[in-house]
């Protein structure tokens, strides 16, 4: 695996993490009431999805954005 590849990989798993980390603290915050930042946690969970996706397809060069609301 070549340097580019590992970087490629590395992000991966970077924004995959991002993903089951929010989408953890948000089911806690959920679970204790605190709806606006189970919110702000899923949209975390959403931009690391974005950033997934653009990496799955080769634009990764994009930064992700926030989800609009």
């Amino acid at each position: 695996m070549d340097t580019q590849e590992r970087e490629w990989m590395h992000d991966l798993r970077n924004a995959a993490n991002a993903v089951g980390i929010s989408v953890t603290l948000g089911r806690r915050l959920v679970a204790d009431g605190d709806h606006v930042r189970a919110l702000e946690a899923l949209d975390r969970a959403e931009v690391a999805l974005v950033r997934i996706r653009d990496l799955l397809r080769g634009s990764a060069h994009r930064p992700a954005e926030p989800p609009r609301e």
